[in-house]
């Protein structure tokens, strides 16, 4: 079943808005180094624990999001070659 223009726009919008979720959400997942450090340097080394498993979990959570960000880039590349396509047609 194909699309007409219509509904890949549509379809095209609903991404864009979770695309924009995403790269949100990235960028809130970034690991402050600075703060820790310095919690780390108030809390004589304690805090080191902490931090490497909070960086882990970021740097983790980043790396699955920068590939639903590709993903999501990729697919609105495709519904305009589609829209493209159509208005050619």
């Amino acid at each position: 079943m194909t699309m007409n223009i219509k509904e890949l726009k549509a379809h095209k919008r609903n991404i864009q808005l979770d695309l924009d979720k995403m790269q949100r959400e990235y960028e809130k997942s970034k690991t402050n180094h600075i703060l820790h450090a310095i919690i780390s340097i108030f809390s004589i080394g304690f805090w080191l624990i902490v931090w490497l498993f909070i960086a882990l979990a970021n740097g983790s959570k980043r790396k699955k999001l920068e590939k639903m960000i590709d993903e999501s880039k990729h697919g609105l590349m495709q519904i305009e070659e589609s829209i493209d396509e159509l208005r050619e047609a």
